[in-house]
């Protein structure tokens, strides 16, 4: 198993890093500044437009698992 040698390598090289030191892909990084800002924008729904998303997911469940072949 080739991979299996390239997973082993990076988890050992991530394990003697100290705390903290762990660098983030430039994606990553792209991803949580645009989180933090995304956080950061007010709320302007209203409760109503709450009850109504709660009320819409309820008669339509959703599901985040891999469909089954059968």
């Amino acid at each position: 198993m080739p991979g299996a040698t390239t997973i082993r390598k990076r988890k050992t090289s991530v394990s003697r890093r100290r705390r903290g030191e762990v660098r983030l892909r430039s994606q990553n990084k792209k991803l949580l500044r645009w989180l933090d800002r995304w956080l950061a924008t007010p709320e302007d729904h209203s409760e109503q437009w709450w009850s109504e998303l709660e009320a819409d997911f309820q008669r339509h469940p959703v599901s985040f698992r891999p469909t089954q072949a059968g």
